[in-house]
């Protein structure tokens, strides 16, 4: 027989098992999902880039940091930083994944002298 003592805790070896485990998944689960997010961001970032790019060489009408911002949230992303130099567009976007913020530079124009 099991001194009294050393009843149920076989039952509370299992709980603290069970609650690393569940720490342990949603800890992972968490890091996964920010490998998408970022990629997303990068995206966002290169879209947000070559429309004010286009507007900035004359290929559509409208303000390019504002075309910038536009087609950046549209892509699920938040516009940071926007700079028009020429046809050059350089922006920053941030996006926002669970704990992890991501942001990510992108730059379009015509190639670099």
């Amino acid at each position: 027989p099991q001194p009294e003592r050393e009843r149920g805790a076989g039952g509370v070896v299992v709980l603290a098992v069970a609650l690393l485990i569940l720490a342990v998944t949603v800890g992972a689960v968490s890091v996964l999902a920010a490998f998408p997010a970022r990629q997303s961001a990068q995206a966002a970032a290169d879209a947000g880039a070559l429309a004010a790019a286009d507007v900035a060489s004359g290929l559509r009408s409208g303000e390019p940091c504002s075309e910038a911002a536009r087609v950046v949230r549209a892509n699920g992303a938040f516009l940071v930083e926007c700079t028009v130099s020429g046809r050059e567009a350089v922006v920053r976007v941030r996006v926002k994944s669970g704990p992890f913020v991501f942001s990510e530079p992108s730059r379009a124009g015509p190639p670099p002298k």
